[in-house]
């Protein structure tokens, strides 16, 4: 596993995700469990929507309190990564991947955060590289999904994420 990445919400339970080499080819695949109190961690399993690339950048994970989370990766496709998600439901499981930026990050790491209140809602970051350089940012609500992403600021912006329970 490379560039793990572990979420743990108010009752315990944990998602976890990293990049995983495959078997037999020079790919690399996005993997995730989930921990339960009482009962451990799950088997691992595949959560990326295609056989390309997970870029060699790091994933984000967030979970609510109630178990369920999102994560996000840069996969890539041709020669320009995208950012994709997977969002987790406590009871039903991972729901499958999506692309949820609809641009190509050139070859710069996306540098994705995410941020969750305790009640589900979330935002996320990424950087888009390129001669475009920008931060870009998109919300979350579990009844409506991903808004469409917005530049926040140009590309010389640092950014450390976090939300409160108001969002």
């Amino acid at each position: 596993p490379q560039r793990a990445k572990v979420a743990l919400s108010a009752n315990g339970t944990a998602l976890a995700v990293w990049r995983e080499s495959n078997p037999g080819d020079n790919n690399y695949s996005m993997k995730a469990a989930r921990y339960t109190p009482g009962v451990g961690w799950g088997a691992p399993e595949s959560i990326e929507a295609l056989f390309t690339n997970v870029a060699d950048a790091d994933p984000s994970v967030v979970i609510d309190d109630q178990g369920n989370g999102i994560a996000m990766w840069q996969q890539d496709v041709g020669s320009n990564p995208t950012v994709y998600s997977n969002i987790f439901r406590a009871g039903s499981g991972w729901q499958g991947a999506v692309e949820v930026t609809g641009e190509a990050q050139a070859l710069a790491s996306a540098r994705i955060q995410l941020a969750m209140t305790p009640d589900g809602r979330a935002v996320a970051t990424w950087f888009l590289g390129g001669g475009l350089g920008a931060l870009r940012s998109m919300q979350y609500n579990a009844a409506t999904g991903w808004s469409a992403p917005v530049t926040v600021a140009g590309s010389n912006t640092s950014r450390i994420m976090s939300m409160d329970s108001s969002g």
